[in-house]
């Protein structure tokens, strides 16, 4: 199991997720932006309407008024009043239709402000994992770097009393070999010195 290697792997995961993430955003933040100018259009568009219906009605109500004025058999009055509200008539149906697809333009812009916050989200625990994955690959190399210099060490120590890293465990069977000499002598010396002592 290589750890350098499954570190670095965690840590190009992370940084692909967050740029997955990063990208995910940009589009989230474009899409709102478009649907928020795609909502203050249609809301202008429902005003100017509005203002439409406004002005019919006040045209209507001063037709009115006229034909009061000029009698109520003038033809002309009358057919320039059913023009008028005829119109009046569509313009209200397209303030509604306008209404109701600011509606839908509305609830839809809240949809992508949504998605535009859920990608923000998305992107800030991208951004966490990467830097928990970038810190503890810090430790880690800091950790190996240690371990390097401590192994120098014991080898350098090992140096200086004669002994060879590479020959480490050929060196350790030969003092276990001079050890048990040292035990079988002093087990025979002092089996010789009880023997000497007996005469």
């Amino acid at each position: 199991f290589d750890a350098e290697a499954a570190r670095r792997a965690f840590a190009k995961a992370a940084a692909l997720a967050l740029k997955e993430k990063q990208q995910a955003l940009q589009q989230a933040q474009a899409a709102e932006q478009a649907m928020a100018a795609t909502l203050a259009q249609a809301r202008q568009q429902q005003e100017l309407m509005g203002q439409a219906v406004a002005e019919a009605k006040a045209e209507l109500k001063q037709l009115g008024e006229a034909s009061k004025q000029a009698g109520a058999d003038s033809a002309i009055q009358a057919e320039r009043m059913k023009d008028v509200r005829a119109q009046l008539g569509v313009l209200k149906a397209e303030y509604k239709e306008a209404g109701a697809q600011v509606k839908v333009l509305a609830a839809e812009q809240r949809e992508s402000a949504t998605a535009m916050r859920q990608a923000g989200s998305e992107v800030k625990a991208a951004t966490q994992a990467f830097d928990a994955q970038r810190a503890a690959a810090q430790k880690a190399n800091q950790a190996y770097a240690q371990g390097r210099v401590e192994l120098q060490r014991t080898r350098d120590a090992m140096a200086e009393v004669g002994l060879s890293g590479a020959n480490l465990a050929e060196t350790q069977k030969r003092i276990n070999r001079e050890v048990d000499l040292v035990r079988l002598r002093v087990e025979y010396l002092g089996h010789a010195y009880t023997e000497t002592g007996k005469k």
